[in-house]
């Protein structure tokens, strides 16, 4: 249950923190919704206070260059321990 419950909450904070970016900024790209979408919750709660300190687009840009998401993360955490890449 506690999964089902940080997946919510993830997701919220995901729609939330990209709805803030399109009102500010104008709509976002496909490519920026979908690396914030894959972002950890942990993460999202730093974008989300970072996000008041960008000037323009290009802030945003480059902080998400500099937060990449690691290509096995897995934001769901649907994967068994087993599966994910060591």
């Amino acid at each position: 249950m506690t999964q089902i419950v940080d997946t919510f909450e993830r997701l919220g904070a995901v729609k939330i923190i990209t709805a803030a970016l399109d009102k500010r900024f104008g709509p976002l790209d496909a490519t920026i919704k979908a690396q914030i979408a894959l972002y950890l919750f942990e993460l999202l709660e730093v974008l989300n206070l970072a996000q008041f300190d960008f000037a323009s687009l290009d802030d945003l840009k480059t902080w998400l260059a500099a937060n990449p998401v690691p290509p096995w993360v897995d934001p769901l955490g649907e994967w068994d321990e087993d599966e994910k890449i060591a």
